[in-house]
């Protein structure tokens, strides 16, 4: 697979406004295939959990959560979807013991800014992630004049935790959310 094709930015005017919007900016980012192991860290009640396993029908995909009650509801959910390869988790994401390698895909929609520690986070996404495993996650971009250094926060902490070929692009349909890229070294 071409990762490097994989993680190009969004083009603009490509993704309608919403929340459909922000999954597609995502799903494109992520490019995640029929087979692939994926992981959507901070899943809530499970709809980008389930938009995944459509996306990777012979694949598994597990949601993480620290909400019981919204585990409970996507669970729920994905039984009456028939969706047979969905999995939820009741975690966090900085301590969770992923296995080593076991995912193809990390997404998130939301679940990035409620890091208590976003290093010992992605770090522990990293060791769950295989290498040439992709990350794709949509978060609100600091206020102006913040945003340069806001950018160079978000690559560093990617780089420092093994992440390579990142790539940060403001959503097209909504300015204030970047769609971030990267690829596990």
């Amino acid at each position: 697979m071409n990762t490097v094709a994989a993680l190009r930015p969004a083009p603009a005017g490509r993704y309608p406004a919403g929340p459909e919007g922000l999954y597609e900016a995502l799903f494109a980012a992520a490019s995640i295939t029929g087979t692939d192991h994926v992981l959507d860290f901070g899943c809530g009640a499970g709809l980008l959990t389930r938009q995944a396993a459509r996306r990777a029908p012979q694949g598994r995909v597990v949601g993480l959560d620290n909400s019981q009650a919204l585990l409970r509801s996507a669970t729920l959910r994905s039984t009456r979807d028939r969706l047979t390869n969905t999995f939820y988790i009741w975690g966090d994401a900085e301590v969770h013991p992923f296995l080593k390698g076991f995912y193809d895909v990390a997404i998130s929609c939301g679940g990035v800014p409620l890091f208590a520690d976003r290093t010992r986070a992605f770090g522990n996404i990293a060791h769950g992630l295989r290498r040439g495993g992709r990350l794709a996650f949509v978060c609100p971009r600091p206020p102006a004049p913040a945003s340069p250094s806001g950018l160079d926060l978000v690559r560093e902490t990617l780089w420092n935790t093994g992440f390579r070929n990142v790539s940060v692009t403001p959503l097209p349909t909504d300015p204030g959310m970047w769609v971030v890229g990267a690829e596990r070294s």
